[in-house]
């Protein structure tokens, strides 16, 4: 600590202070006729007193301050992160062997550095010491914690003790966080290279439809088996559906295998590789996914006038997403039963008025989704007569002639989002066919494109969603849109933009809204690793929230054991956390009572096993080595302790940081001040007194 006393005036300024004080006291004390009587002695002291009490009092109208700096030294930080998932220990490690290397490192390092201690698999922690029980390894994560952790910080080196092997995440060799930390590499597991047969992924859909084939492709991978033969199989809940005799003459190997879809539901597919001769790890020669199987498509009815280019656009554009299929009819040929139907695309109107009475009759009945396209061969007299929702200003003659009309997007739709290059995309497509009449919309309408006529915008919808009772209905006010998809391809090679509007506008239509009083939601699948988590939902008869009821809840393992539980309530809602759950299927029910009404809600969910730490248990000299290379580092092996301490000491860049912290105070405010003059000026009177001094 250094201590010093500063002014905002020159130094010298304080050789006046004392000259005012020799001034002072010199008038007092020299030459005057009472000295002699007092003693030369007594009265040099006098003198003194007085020259030290005025000086010292001129001198704090200098305003001086004392000015305080503080050092210290911060010593380098030491990062030591820690591999805490459970590849560490398959090798045949034990956790107590591994502790105790990770901790005498620690040990080691903290003599001369500030160590800190995280380990990381799935998430980053700081625990006393390690259980290897975590189901993944980011080391994307680690990077990215520490930086935000330690940005501010002295850091020396950052010591990784890691088997080197990842599943999520990036590649840490080309993580971007603490690029300026050099990175000491600790290899732990075993690098021998054993016969091992394994599942290294598994490509399948989540959903497929009940009735249809589907594919799931293993990808199977072995060390030290190559050209041998074994047999793949897969089961569907248990029981064995197909068997496979592979050869593993060309790692990786690719196999695919088809299952039919004869059952709706969430079912457990497990697929196995038979052990091969010598094998020890048998852990990795399975693998469980689950994958749900609806009881059908969504069905969308489109019936038009006659053939038409925009009719065949629909059908390919919807039916490219596997959700939906679209059965086409003209209106001649159909026989008029909408009932299996999500959805209805009408492209134009039949010249039967009874026939458009009917269809929109059983629309709104069955509260279905209506895409109603208008076009150049409609009856608008018979539109009018209809109550689709579209009021038409003098249409007795009918619509004579029609209009090319581009779409200006409007910017306060909030129906769905679509993409900034749709956006762009439908800024510059062809026109569509408009007929050339005043019209207006309900006034619950959201607008997604007005009509511009050439350069002008009309004002009039070209694109509408509004709702008729309870059905949904989106309004196009003209035909040729089938030239936007080809727009698309010529300019983009695909037609990912017209796909992405037809897509969203049927998506909204074809969703029914749940009126029910009671709800609950949540994920259908979640991992083992993952909190489970369940939202309630419950309206009284004016559909409003209200949680003053309790929710019982009863859940059902694939055993048949039940679990009872009750909902925790929210602001107005209702939350269930069941926190961590074994793998399997699980069923459950949930059950209210509102008033007097009762109300009841089953449904199902599956917890999936996490096994990628399972998938490759050989250490991966390779990558440990290229991450310490890249950041300045080594690489080390786990009983090679002393060897690193010493690395990490001889390094002449891991220093410890000086600080300084200055601190000011004004000399005025010291006490000691006032009681120096406050002493030397009473001392002076006493004695002055005692001496017969005036």
């Amino acid at each position: 600590m250094k201590v010093e006393i500063v002014t905002q005036y020159p130094a010298w300024y304080f050789v006046f202070c004392v000259l005012l004080g020799l001034l002072y006291s010199g008038i007092a004390y020299y030459r005057h006729k009472k000295n002699s009587e007092i003693g030369r002695a007594l009265m040099i002291a006098l003198f003194s007193f007085r020259l030290i009490a005025v000086s010292v009092l001129a001198f704090l109208l200098l305003v001086p301050f004392i000015k305080t700096i503080n050092t210290t030294l911060e010593k380098p930080v030491l990062i030591l992160a820690a591999d805490n998932s459970k590849s560490i220990l398959a090798s045949g490690l034990k956790s107590a062997d591994v502790n105790a290397k990770f901790l005498d490192l620690k040990a080691q390092l903290s003599e001369d550095f500030e160590v800190q201690f995280h380990s990381f698999g799935e998430k980053i922690s700081e625990p006393d010491s390690l259980n290897f029980s975590e189901k993944t390894t980011n080391f994307s994560l680690l990077f990215e914690e520490l930086e935000a952790r330690y940005s501010n910080k002295n850091i020396g080196a950052l010591v990784v003790m890691s088997d080197g092997i990842y599943n999520s995440g990036q590649n840490p060799v080309y993580a971007n966080n603490l690029k300026h930390v050099p990175v000491y590499s600790v290899l732990v597991g075993d690098t021998t290279l054993r016969k091992d047969l394994f599942i290294k992924e598994l490509y399948f859909n989540n959903i497929t439809y009940l009735g249809n084939e589907f594919p799931i492709e293993v990808l199977v991978d072995c060390e030290a088996g190559k050209n041998e033969k074994t047999v793949l199989s897969v089961a569907v809940d248990g029981v064995i559906k197909t068997e496979q005799e592979i050869v593993l003459n060309q790692l990786p190997l690719t196999q695919k295998v088809m299952l039919k879809a004869d059952k709706s539901g969430m079912h457990k597919i497990t697929v196995k590789v038979k052990a091969l001769a010598g094998e020890k790890i048998l852990i990795n020669n399975s693998r469980e996914v689950y994958i749900e199987v609806l009881d059908g498509r969504q069905k969308i009815l489109l019936l038009s006038k006659s053939s038409h280019p925009d009719v065949g656009a629909i059908k390919t554009i919807v039916e490219s997403n596997e959700n939906y299929k679209v059965d086409v009819f003209q209106y001649d040929n159909f026989k008029g039963n909408i009932d299996p139907y999500n959805m209805v695309v009408l492209h134009q109107l039949p010249d039967d008025f009874a026939q458009t009475e009917q269809l929109l009759k059983k629309i709104t009945k069955n509260k279905i989704g209506l895409l109603l396209v208008l076009g150049t061969q409609m009856k608008y007299q018979q539109l009018s007569r209809s109550n689709f929702g579209v009021q038409w200003q003098n249409i007795s003659s009918g619509v004579r002639s029609f209009n090319d009309a581009y779409p200006a997007l409007e910017k306060n739709f909030t129906l769905f989002s679509l993409t900034e290059g749709t956006k762009e995309f439908m800024k510059d497509v062809p026109p569509l066919k408009v007929p050339f009449i005043q019209f207006s919309v309900p006034g619950n309408a959201e607008n997604l494109a007005l009509q511009k006529i050439g350069s002008v915008n009309s004002g009039l919808p070209l694109i509408s969603f509004y709702n008729l009772e309870e059905s949904k209905v989106c309004l196009i006010a003209g035909e040729g849109f089938w030239r936007w998809k080809l727009s698309d391809f010529l300019k983009n090679q695909s037609e990912v933009h017209f796909e992405e509007f037809f897509q969203k506008t049927v998506q909204y239509l074809s969703l029914k809204s749940d009126k029910s009083n009671f709800k609950i939601t949540h994920k259908k699948k979640f991992s083992e690793n993952e909190e489970v988590i369940l939202d309630a939902e419950l309206y009284n008869d004016s559909y409003e929230l209200n949680n003053s009821a309790e929710i019982k809840f009863k859940l059902i393992n694939e055993a048949g054991k039940e679990f009872a539980f009750v909902f925790d309530k929210t602001a107005d809602k209702y939350r269930l956390n069941l926190s961590f759950l074994a793998p399997g299927n699980y069923r459950y029910e949930a059950k209210t009572t509102l008033g007097a009404k009762q109300y009841s809600k089953q449904g199902a969910f599956v917890v999936e096993e996490l096994k990628l730490e399972d998938i490759s248990t050989r250490a991966d000299v390779s990558l440990m080595k290229k991450l310490a290379e890249e950041r300045n580092g080594k690489l080390f092996f786990l009983n090679e302790n002393a060897a690193l301490v010493k690395a990490i000491k001889e390094r002449d860049d891991i220093k410890p940081v000086e600080h300084s912290t200055v601190e000011m105070k004004e000399l005025i405010h010291q006490k000691w001040i006032f009681f120096l003059i406050a002493g030397l000026l009473s001392l002076e009177w006493l004695v002055r007194k005692r001496a017969g001094l005036k």
